[in-house]
């Protein structure tokens, strides 16, 4: 019992060896946090483009409505009518003249369209559930339009 420096080799190599798989449990247990944190990012970064995007089309138009279900939005346009509407499985595209189909939002478990006058707003529950909203006007709006209709 007087040599005790291969007793402490053994025990040196043991905790090394636990220290290597701890680290290597923490490296992969944040490696799938780190994954669940930027799906909601991307998700919430899509949904701003498309606003964005929709906010484009907008002032651009020179009319707009939405359909008596509130599932698509039409924007009058000189080069055609531009419409908005989900499809499944849980798309949002876009139309130019009932022409094209264009995938502008992904990953959409409901949308609501509707227009107040020159102002039209949108609400989107995305495929986790969380629900973002969006209002804007329209610029080139007609003198004389009742405002009162939806």
């Amino acid at each position: 019992m007087n040599n005790q420096k291969g007793y402490s080799l053994i025990s040196m190599m043991l905790a090394l060896s636990i220290f290597t798989i701890a680290l290597l449990l923490a490296a992969s247990l944040f490696h799938i946090v780190a994954g669940r944190f930027k799906d909601d990012f991307s998700q919430d970064r899509e949904i701003n483009l498309f606003f964005a995007q929709t906010a484009t089309e907008l002032h651009l138009a020179d009319g707009m409505n939405s359909s008596p279900d509130h599932k698509k939005l039409m924007l009058e346009r000189t080069g055609g009518i531009v419409t908005f509407e989900r499809s499944n499985p849980q798309r949002i595209i876009r139309t130019v003249g009932g022409q094209g189909y264009e995938i502008v939002l992904q990953h959409v478990k409901d949308i609501w369209f509707e227009k107040k006058g020159r102002f039209v707003s949108i609400q989107i529950t995305d495929s986790n559930g969380r629900e973002h909203f969006w209002a804007d006007m329209l610029y080139k709006y007609k003198e004389g339009a009742d405002e009162s209709q939806p």
